[in-house]
């Protein structure tokens, strides 16, 4: 665990503890890391008694994905679809700009609302009021792991399924260099809690539609 996310995991907790209606979100073409970084996240909120409601964001939702716990409380709305003052926090992850919170319009936070991103991009703009930018992290799934156990969160399977997924997805099956023994360790101790987790990952590999392999065959039609 960085130095940074053991400063500001109290902090998020915090704010988190005084919010009642916190708001996540998918980024637009959403991976394992980005679905499984937001129900794993809801999971936890509904389990601290928050009402958390995660928007699918401007895309599709990803059918690949669909068998993850908790895939059914994604809304299919986009930002412009919502009143963000509705809402008393929005937990912005796995999102480096607010173009991955949504591409069809201004995104912009009325002043009520508290804003924190927890992301893994080198790239983040860290626009939020607090910014957990950790790119030493090969996935946001990793950082939430590690906040979730300084928050003493009792990991269920479907809180570890959801994670193990993201972290698997991003580490682009943990062969990514920014894979460390750490994301390893985090890795073996969520499949004790998600033990069907090679199931899990043999549907989304298996779960490719006549879209995926047009779009892969304009993709290697165009290689030099």
């Amino acid at each position: 665990m960085t130095e940074q996310v053991k400063k500001l995991a109290p902090e998020i907790l915090k704010i988190i503890q005084r919010a009642k209606r916190i708001l996540l979100h998918l980024h637009p073409n959403p991976d394992p890391d980005s679905v499984g970084s937001a129900l794993a996240m809801a999971y936890v909120l509904r389990g601290l008694g928050k009402d958390a409601t995660v928007l699918g964001g401007d895309s599709p939702l990803p059918v690949f994905l669909s068998h993850l716990p908790g895939f059914d409380i994604i809304q299919p709305k986009n930002w412009s679809e919502i009143d963000p003052a509705d809402f008393d926090l929005f937990l912005i992850l796995d999102a480096a700009s607010l173009g991955q919170i949504s591409r069809r319009g201004a995104v912009i936070f009325p002043s009520s609302l508290q804003t924190i991103v927890i992301d893994h991009h080198v790239s983040n703009e860290k626009f939020a009021k607090i910014n957990l930018v950790a790119p030493e992290y090969p996935a946001t799934a990793q950082i939430l792991y590690e906040l979730f156990r300084e928050w003493k969160i009792q990991f269920t399977h479907d809180i570890a399924l959801c994670l193990f997924i993201g972290l698997w997805g991003d580490t682009g099956s943990f062969k990514y260099p920014e894979v460390k023994s750490s994301t390893f360790r985090a890795a073996a101790d969520l499949v004790e809690q998600a033990p069907d987790f090679s199931t899990a990952v043999f549907v989304i590999e298996n779960n490719r539609t006549p879209e995926d392999f047009i779009f892969q065959a304009l993709a290697f039609n165009s290689l030099q």
